[in-house]
């Protein structure tokens, strides 16, 4: 409940912190028809609705009238009380101290309509808020624009514009992850609008098909998931079960897009006993001493020992000990012995750590190697060193350690080296920190010298960064604004951005770009395809991956120019110049009197430029204006140029 809280309050900041009077319009084609659907931040259900339709280069007509339920029409089909007071919050109140009390939850009332608008398109409907057009024809262009009444006046004007042609559909989630934690498997994944709805769907090993989790659409805003550790938790599920699960994005017409990857996990919370990783051993007159590393969160140890290396080893302490110290009074001088340290916790018992051998007549280890050199590679440390000139050398151990200050070191090899030589073969992706490396000796008595000079190694950075993704675009006049998702990455240096010229790449930044976002200035009307990449320090550059096609049109409205208004025998003549190539036509506004009250004086004309005004009075003073129109439907308005009469009527 509180986190549907903190989504509930996220969502109402994101539609209270701008314009109180605004309508948001969305568009979806779903092969043979073009579902629209809008909401409102107003709180009030009285508005009318105006729906005009135009295909390019054609005039909007009107094609619906859209209005909410009636209250009886809402009664009449059965709905709950709940139900109308979402779409008619004020039709109880009996006066303005009610309808006050009311206004105090607008904020709350509001985001449940729009929520629940954008999950059902009944309830859209019955708001007044949705339309479904039949009328279309397959790839084509097509202009809508909505016209909100309030008490009979415009209120507001939205457009938006429409493609019936069919474009390959990828999904809307670019990656998605799962892990085991106590409470269940936690799943996560990309969320780039400010609010979105998801499904998640899971199949088991032994099912056939995908099953949906969720009975209602997953609420996540953009903000909560990038605080979120985990957006998702399956908790119908057991110990070692292994699940398949994808994600479906909705639109706002609680349509779901095509799936995420499917990500398999096998639920796993068992953890092993961390094992000893450094011990060692020393041969005295009194017995042998064993010491070991401490092991994080052990509550005790056990000590095994074995007459042979790889005979059964049995435990010598009666309680595990409590401390990384023990001393075995019962060694027998005159033969080998072996051991291996366990640590225990609330788990259980870990793994052995390395065998020590204790032999009473050689306890002398072998000189520290010297000469300690690396190279490096691609994904590989080549180590060597001088070579130990003693007769019971048995080989080197080499140790790696993250800080060289810490006593930290992790033992590389498991089986003795002979050589003095020793690949370290290393992922490729671990070049941002630096390693450190010592080697010892070992005998064949298995006594181990002091480790060798501590060398530093870097790995090359051959890993390039990831390919950002195209977060949003705008078109303008003359140029278009690419904005991407950030890369996050130790070693970011800049981005590059790439438009396809013919067949090749062309780089579009003469500068590295350290902003996500770019202006091309020079694009062209029509299809403009771009690409993305980041480099590293390192200059390794991101693979291209991801295209991102942009089309702009044509928004310059037409230029007036020697715009004149005369008066001819036959009335006044109303002209002007344009010289745009995709002039389309003008409108003429006349007013009269103190009050300049415009009203249409001509129909849309197509193509021409000029009007002649006869109707007209004897006397008058009359203010006329244009409004040129290009093929795109952008307009232009002339200046007011007045003219009076004084001859005879027409």
């Amino acid at each position: 409940m509180r986190k549907f809280i903190l989504l509930l309050i996220s969502l109402t900041l994101f539609l209270y912190g701008k314009t109180q009077n605004r309508l948001y319009l969305f568009a979806n084609y779903s092969g043979n028809q073009i579902e629209l659907k809008w909401f409102l931040k107003n709180y009030e259900s009285n508005y009318i609705f105006k729906i005009y339709r135009a295909k390019k280069g054609e005039k909007p007509k009107l094609i619906a009238t859209i209005k909410p339920s009636s209250l009886s029409q809402l009664k009449r089909a059965g709905y709950d009380k709940d139900y109308i007071f979402m779409i008619y919050p004020f039709k109880d109140a009996k006066d303005i101290n009610q309808q006050i009390s009311i206004l105090k939850i607008q904020p709350k009332v509001s985001v449940f309509r729009i929520l629940r608008a954008i999950q059902e398109n009944s309830f859209a409907k019955n708001l007044g808020h949705y339309f479904i057009d039949k009328m279309i024809k397959k790839n084509s262009l097509y202009l809508y624009k909505i016209v909100a009444y309030k008490n009979g006046k415009k209120a507001i004007i939205r457009m938006i514009i429409v493609s019936t042609k069919k474009f390959p559909k990828e999904s809307d989630i670019m990656w998605a992850m799962a892990k085991s934690i106590p409470q269940g498997i936690a799943i996560s994944w990309d969320t780039k609008d400010d609010f979105a709805f998801y499904n998640i769907y899971r199949k088991l090993k032994d099912e056939k098909n995908f099953k949906k989790l969720n009975k209602l659409p997953l609420y996540i805003s953009k903000s909560f998931a990038q605080k979120a550790k985990y957006l998702y938790v399956d908790k119908n599920i057991k110990e070692s079960q292994f699940a398949s699960y994808y994600i479906k994005k909705l639109n706002m017409f609680s349509k779901e897009g095509k799936p995420s990857k499917i990500i398999k996990i096998k639920y796993s919370i068992k953890k092993s006993v961390p094992r000893v990783k450094q011990f060692f051993l020393t041969t005295t007159k009194n017995g042998v001493i064993l010491r070991w590393r401490k092991v994080k969160n052990a509550l005790g140890y056990n000590i095994y020992k074995s007459p042979t290396y790889t005979g059964r080893y049995y435990k010598i302490n009666k309680k595990p000990l409590k401390k990384e110290f023990f001393l075995d009074k019962y060694y027998k001088p005159s033969k080998s012995s072996y051991y291996f340290v366990t640590a225990l916790n609330l788990k259980g018992e870990s793994k052995p750590s390395i065998i020590m051998m204790a032999f009473s007549k050689d306890i002398t280890p072998p000189k520290k190697p010297t000469g300690l050199k690396a190279k490096t590679a691609p994904g590989e440390v080549k180590l060597s060193w001088k070579q130990n000139k003693e007769k019971d050398l048995a080989g080197y151990r080499v140790y790696v350690s993250m800080n060289m200050d810490k006593k930290e070191w992790s033992l590389v090899n498991k089986k003795l080296i002979r050589t003095n030589r020793f690949i370290h073969k290393r992922a490729k992706t671990l070049s941002r920190f630096p390693y450190y490396y010592r080697v010892s000796a070992v005998d064949t008595t298995l006594n181990e010298s002091l480790p060798s000079k501590i060398i530093k190694v870097k790995l090359p950075d051959v890993t390039p960064p990831k390919q950002p993704v195209l977060k949003g675009y705008k078109t303008y006049a003359k140029k278009i604004i690419l904005q991407w998702t950030q890369v996050i990455t130790y070693d970011f240096d800049h981005y590059n951005i790439y438009r396809k010229v013919g067949k090749k790449w062309k780089k579009l930044n003469k500068k590295p770009l350290l902003k996500s976002y770019f202006e091309d200035r020079n694009a062209k009307t029509g299809k403009n395809i771009y690409t993305i990449t980041a480099v590293d320090t390192s200059k390794n550059e991101s693979k291209i991956k991801k295209v991102y096609s942009v089309i702009m049109t044509d928004k310059i409205p037409p230029k007036i120019e020697n715009f004149a208004v005369k008066k001819v025998k036959k009335g006044i003549l109303v002209s002007f110049d344009c010289k745009d190539k995709d002039y389309n036509g003008f409108e003429v506004y006349r007013s009269s009197g103190d009050i300049l009250h415009y009203f249409n004086a001509s129909n849309f004309i197509k193509n021409k430029k000029s009007f002649l005004d006869k109707n007209i009075a004897k006397k008058a003073h009359y203010f006329y204006m244009i409004v040129a129109y290009d093929k795109n439907a952008n307009a232009t308005k002339s200046k007011v140029i007045d003219i009076k009469l004084k001859g005879k009527k027409k």
